[in-house]
Parts: structure tokens; C-alpha cells; sequence
């Protein structure tokens, strides 16, 4: 018999249109009160930052020191980025189970979801490769007539 998980929350969903802080709280006391260490192994990540010396355990994260984890038994790097976001995405497994897994929202190889630096689009000297892109146009008066 598969295990079954439910998730029930008293909690209402918040309007998300705009961001807000509670009321008093300025946003250094919120970094302050709130801000964690969050220990990332996922080296492909640009904000991941491998700190010389730094070795922590899931045993000691879980407070469980007799945990022996099945993987990479710690950490030796963390997420630099100034604020990290976490969400659930749902993946079915087998095609039967579906189960929520938590995801770093801000996972980014150069730096900036969603970012592309067109400038490796163009050569040293400023112009795209392959030529000019005017020069690939039919209006262009190149001696031909056009089509008629």
C-alpha cells in the first residue's frame, strides 16, 4: 500500500501583487531576524560558493547524529545570492505518485534568471557574425529590380 501525504493549511492565501513587510519591521530587522545559511552542493549554480574549510553534515543539519545519509554525506559550499526563494513543484514518479519537491527559484548558470548577454552575439569590432543583417534584406538596392 503506497503512502499518502496531505497537506492541509488553516492558512489563507495572501494577495501577491505587491511585496510588503510586516507592519514596524524595516528590511534589515527582517534580513536580521530572519536571514539563514542556506548550504548548497549544486556546483552548475552561479551563486554557488565553495568556502575552503567549510564541511557540514546532514547529520548535524537534521540534529541526528547517527543520520548516514545515502549521497554526498555534507556540504562544502553555500548559496551566495542575497535572497534565495523556495517553492514546491510537483513530479510524478512512476506515473502513479505524485510528490512535492522543494526547488531553489533563483538556480541561475550566468547569474540572472533569464538573462542572455547579446553582446557574444557580435564580433570585436561590433558587427554581427555573418555579416550585415541589412545586407540579407530584399528592399536593399543591390542592382536587382525586386520582385515584380
Amino acid at each position: 500500500m503506497p503512502i499518502t501525504f496531505h497537506f492541509n493549511s488553516k492558512e489563507k492565501p495572501q494577495d501577491m501583487t505587491e511585496d510588503s513587510l510586516p507592519e514596524g519591521v524595516t528590511e534589515e530587522e527582517f534580513k536580521q531576524q530572519y536571514a539563514k545559511i542556506v548550504y548548497c552542493n549544486y556546483r552548475e549554480c552561479f551563486w554557488n560558493t565553495r568556502i575552503e574549510g567549510l564541511k557540514k553534515t546532514k547529520a548535524s543539519i537534521l540534529m541526528n547524529r547517527t543520520y548516514v545519509p545515502l549521497g554526498e554525506p555534507g556540504f562544502s559550499a553555500v548559496c551566495s545570492r542575497p535572497e534565495i526563494a523556495i517553492q514546491l513543484n510537483t513530479y510524478t514518479i512512476g506515473g502513479i505518485q505524485k510528490r512535492p519537491v522543494p526547488t531553489c527559484f533563483t538556480a541561475a548558470k550566468n547569474g540572472k534568471t533569464g538573462h542572455m548577454d547579446f553582446a557574444r552575439l557580435l564580433q570585436s569590432d561590433g558587427s554581427p557574425y555573418g555579416g550585415s543583417l541589412e545586407s540579407q534584406h530584399p528592399a536593399i538596392d543591390d542592382g536587382f529590380e525586386g520582385y515584380i
